[in-house]
């Protein structure tokens, strides 16, 4: 599961990228003893410039945090990519 992102991103050597591919490769939950009753939830998202690329294992052109505070860990994974995609303004979900 991933989405497809139409937004446009300069990498590091200046190419600009757009129309690429974004995952979630991993989701930590770190319970947060300072505010009890409140997970931080961190999913670790990979951008590929294409979804073959990701399956064909390439290497991501960039790497984007995901960070959630949150009282329910019910459908984490879901909280995540809600949170994902609020960081772009034009994506297609990849079902």
């Amino acid at each position: 599961m991933g989405i497809f992102v139409q937004d446009t991103f300069e990498l590091d050597n200046g190419v600009e990228v757009n129309n690429y591919y974004v995952r979630v490769r991993e989701i930590d939950i770190i319970n947060n003893v300072n505010n009890k009753g409140v997970y931080q939830v961190v999913g670790i998202c990979d951008c590929y410039s294409t979804k073959a690329a990701r399956e064909a294992e390439k290497e991501s052109l960039n790497t984007i945090l995901v960070s959630i505070g949150t009282e329910s860990l019910v459908d984490v994974h879901e909280q995540v990519y809600s949170n994902l995609k609020s960081k772009f303004e034009n994506i297609t979900d990849d079902n």
